[in-house]
């Protein structure tokens, strides 16, 4: 059966675990979401400068290989996706108008991945105080006797000495023993 201490550095470790893919699955949502964010200011800026001219030269696609010189013509036009495969045709400050507002979406939900993100870095670190403290995050503080976790950038590592020689486990791997940490007796 387990010590109070195993069980202790068990359930940090496993909090920790939890917490730190709950971060990187947001941290990877906000990125996309930046970037789909950059999209959309990038759309608004080309939509605003198409109708500056009636005509406008292009590389035509004719097949995967082959390229030849052409015309835009009707830039003031654009077929916006309104959603679920249905298309309307609007004019190109129309759709600025449609970019805008769904760049604004997205900006909102921005800013509550990173206020998710500080919320889940800043539960990491209460885990890591309460580990080094010696509380027990089951009972909401109490007092549990600690092991050793250090932490360090979303990684958890528990460390424990057996004859004499410490041996560390990091949260995906077995126990291994480093070289540089065994004491001669």
């Amino acid at each position: 059966m387990a010590s109070a201490s195993e069980q202790h550095t068990r359930a940090i470790l496993g909090a920790v675990q939890r917490v730190g893919e709950q971060k990187r699955d947001r941290e990877g949502a906000l990125a996309r979401m930046r970037a789909c964010l950059e999209e959309y200011e990038a759309l608004g800026a080309t939509l605003t400068a198409l109708p500056e001219r009636v005509e406008r030269p292009a590389m035509v696609p004719l097949g995967k290989l082959a390229l030849f010189p052409g015309t835009l013509r009707h830039t003031n036009e654009v077929t916006v996706l309104l959603g679920e495969n249905l298309f309307a045709l609007r004019s190109a400050s129309q759709a600025v108008g449609i970019a805008e507002r769904r760049a604004e979406f997205v900006a909102a939900q921005v800013q509550s991945l990173e206020e998710e993100v500080r919320e889940l870095g800043s539960e990491l670190e209460k885990l890591g105080a309460m580990h080094t403290l010696g509380l027990d995050p089951a009972s909401g503080g109490g007092c549990a006797p600690h092991a050793g976790l250090a932490l360090q950038g979303g990684a958890a590592e528990a460390a424990t000495f057996r004859d004499g020689v410490r041996m560390r486990k990091k949260t995906t791997s077995s126990y291994r023993v480093h070289r540089s940490e065994l004491r001669h007796h």
